[in-house]
């Protein structure tokens, strides 16, 4: 299989098993050709199954790779192999580490959580939106642009995160429409339609009474 150290190198690591009784085997491990030791022994039950070590977990010493890498302390889980009286054969191999990647994307999930995408194939989570609920977000204090801040109108902030206990969540690469009160709206535009429907009134009736104070002097 294949193992990477601390800078991301690639190694190649063999294992070789030797049957030295009944039921019991020496597994020994190579890395880039050079022995790791010593070797550690897998010991079975008659129906096959892993006896010893307990869980299956076989810690070998220490590789120090020719890449300047720090030691590599690998660790193989054996906890699923059998010995049952067919031929050798292997099913699945797994490991832990990944090569070197770069930063091929970043994404956001429905509960706020900013993942990073690595082209090594790894994800990592960066952090969390996160989110602020108000009693009365209509109180908000307009500080320009799309910038609000807390008034004694709204109340206090009560923070979380989204998909919590009164917290929508986020859709992430949406675009929102519209975020205001289209019912408040609407008022306020009838309301400032009435008020210049009113003013133009105004100046319609002291436009008359000018014209007619000039038709008086003439």
């Amino acid at each position: 299989m294949t193992v990477y150290d601390s800078l991301g190198a690639a190694h190649t690591a063999s294992l070789y098993f030797t049957n030295t009784a009944p039921n019991t085997w020496n597994a020994q491990l190579y890395v880039d050709g050079n022995a790791v030791g010593p070797v550690q022994p897998l010991t079975y039950s008659p129906s096959g199954a892993l006896l010893t070590p307990p869980g299956g977990l076989v810690p070998f010493n220490q590789y120090t790779p020719a890449t300047g890498a720090n030691p590599m302390t690998m660790t193989f889980n054996f906890n699923s192999t059998t010995q049952y009286g067919n031929a050798f054969g292997v099913t699945a191999v797994a490991q832990d580490g990944y090569t070197t990647g770069l930063l091929s994307g970043i994404s956001i999930g429905n509960t706020g959580i900013v993942q990073a995408q690595y082209t090594n194939g790894r994800s990592v989570n960066l952090g969390q939106v996160a989110m602020a609920n108000f009693a009365n977000p209509q109180g908000l204090a307009q500080l320009g642009d799309n910038s609000w801040a807390a008034s004694s109108a709204s109340g206090s902030a009560v923070n979380g995160v989204a998909g919590g206990s009164g917290f929508g969540s986020i859709s992430s690469g949406s675009l929102e429409e519209s975020n205001v009160d289209t019912t408040t709206s609407l008022v306020d535009m009838i309301t400032a339609q009435r008020a210049f429907q009113a003013n133009a009134q105004m100046i319609q009736t002291e436009d008359q009474v000018t014209q007619t104070i000039i038709g008086i002097r003439q």
